[in-house]
């Protein structure tokens, strides 16, 4: 009888780790996304200020060209969000959308591929007064 409950238990907890994992990787959209054939290359959070600009600004992710995806947290107001290109020249305006959250596709990011790792390398920038909002990648 006691072998039958511990590995009952134990099934009991690897099903319950297993549902946890796909909970985890269907919220940041991770399971659809790699079906439709994107890339997670990473995700940050809108933490750096410019106070110039009034910008919050993501960390840093790459694309090798063609197209590139983020996915922003929900916000209860609309927000512009930029995507920029950072090499020696300085940062270039890659595209704009107006957003409340979601998913936005940048497309014919080719021209933006540079340097020894042959790569754009992509920050994302909000309007949005608190910054902090959660951002994933795709390439």
């Amino acid at each position: 009888m006691r072998k039958r409950k511990t590995l009952k238990t134990v099934g009991k907890a690897a099903g319950v780790a297993f549902c946890a994992s796909v909970m985890v990787a269907a919220g940041s959209g991770g399971i659809a996304n790699a079906a439709a054939g994107w890339d997670h290359v990473g995700s940050s959070t809108f933490k750096h200020r410019d106070v110039d600009s009034h910008l919050w600004f993501t960390g840093y992710s790459h694309s090798t060209g063609g197209s590139f995806k983020v996915c922003i947290d929900k916000t209860q107001f609309k927000e512009e969000i930029t995507l920029w290109e950072q090499d020696s020249n300085g940062m270039k305006d890659v595209g704009k959308r107006s957003t409340k959250g979601g998913c936005h596709v940048f497309n014919g990011l080719g021209d933006y591929v540079d340097g020894s790792n042959k790569k754009a390398e992509l920050t994302l920038s909000t309007t949005d007064a608190e910054g902090g909002g959660r951002v994933f990648f795709y390439d």
